[in-house]
C-alpha cells in the first residue's frame, strides 16, 4: 500500500481497536458504548474516499500528459492499485493502547467482560 505506513492509516486500526474494546464493555453493560468511535468511522471513510479519488485524477492526468508529449501511449505502468488506501485491509492494531485498558477492565470486570471474539 502506497500510503500504508502513513499515520492516519495506523491510526485508523487504533480507532478500530477501540471500536472493539467499546463493544466488549456494550455486552457487559447492556446498553451502546460505541456510538461516538463509530461516528468517527463514516467521516474517516469519506475522507480517504476523497483521498483515493485525487490519486485517481492524478493518475489520469498523467497518462494523458504522457500521451499528449508522446503523442503515442507506450509502455507506461502505473499501478494506481498499489497507491489507494483499501480500508477494509486495515485491521485493530493491538498495539496496546485499548488492549491496556482491556487488561484493567478484566481485573475490574473479570470473566464477565472476557477476552472472547466479538461478531464485529
Amino acid at each position: 500500500m502506497f500510503l500504508g505506513g502513513r499515520s492516519f492509516v495506523s491510526e485508523y486500526g487504533v480507532l478500530l481497536e477501540f471500536v472493539e474494546l467499546f463493544k466488549r464493555l456494550s455486552k457487559v453493560y447492556e446498553i451502546d458504548l460505541t456510538y461516538k468511535v463509530t461516528g468517527w468511522l463514516p467521516d474517516f471513510k469519506g475522507d480517504i474516499e476523497l483521498m483515493n479519488g485525487e490519486i485517481v485524477m492524478i493518475e489520469e492526468k498523467l497518462r494523458q500528459a504522457i500521451y499528449e508529449k508522446h503523442n503515442v501511449a507506450f509502455l507506461i505502468e502505473i499501478f494506481i492499485e498499489d497507491m489507494l488506501t483499501d480500508l477494509e485491509k486495515i485491521k485493530p492494531s493491538h498495539e496496546g493502547r485499548a488492549g491496556r485498558y482491556s487488561v484493567e477492565i478484566e481485573k475490574v470486570l473479570g470473566a464477565e467482560f472476557g477476552s472472547d471474539e466479538l461478531d464485529l
